[in-house]
């Protein structure tokens, strides 16, 4: 025999459905472009980028913005997503040579990409992905301490502590260079 739910149990249903969509909508939406508001009472903030699966800086004016805005790096990462890519970009990377294989078979990948070890093997632009593992060396190219942290795409959105200085690393990110040593290298 055949239940159908009653009109009672749509409608109970349909409630708990908007009662929950109305809970979340204050939610950070991790999705949403970054947008630095405006005004001038500028602070150090945070966005999550779904195409790079990372958190960067957002230099905050203060007023208005969206909700992908995040008060710490460490509140930020909330948004990352487990899988994705081993490569250090999330774009520019050849095709994979082979749907599965390994490393260790030198034709895996063409010249000028490095093999990665991921959710399955992948081949990664070297110069890209190099760059893409800037964001995590202890140093700036020019030797100073970097910023744990806090890595920006431009200098525009760092506000880096007294002492140090906001580097551009390479086109792909800025820190911030100098000053504490291997602290967070944001101003407080």
């Amino acid at each position: 025999m055949l239940v159908f739910p009653t009109t009672k149990m749509l409608l109970l249903l349909l409630i708990a459905a908007l009662f929950t969509v109305a809970l979340s909508s204050d939610e950070n939406n991790c999705h949403l472009k970054p947008h630095r508001g405006v005004g001038k009472d500028f602070s150090q903030k945070f966005y999550f980028d779904s195409d790079w699966n990372h958190c960067f800086g957002l230099k905050y004016g203060g007023q208005g913005g969206n909700s992908n805005r995040f008060d710490s790096f460490k509140e930020c990462l909330k948004c990352r997503y487990l899988d994705g890519s081993a490569c250090g970009v999330p774009f520019g990377n050849p095709p994979r040579a082979h749907d599965y294989g390994s490393c260790d078979d030198e034709t895996m990948c063409p010249k000028g990409s490095t093999c990665r070890y991921g959710m399955y093997v992948e081949c990664c632009n070297s110069t890209m992905d190099a760059w893409g593992s800037s964001r995590y060396d202890a140093t700036c190219p020019n030797g100073e301490a970097a910023s744990v942290e806090t890595v920006a795409r431009t200098c525009l959105d760092l506000i880096c502590e007294k002492g140090s200085k906001c580097v551009q690393v390479n086109p792909l990110f800025a820190r911030c260079c100098g000053g504490k040593k291997r602290g967070d290298g944001i101003a407080k």
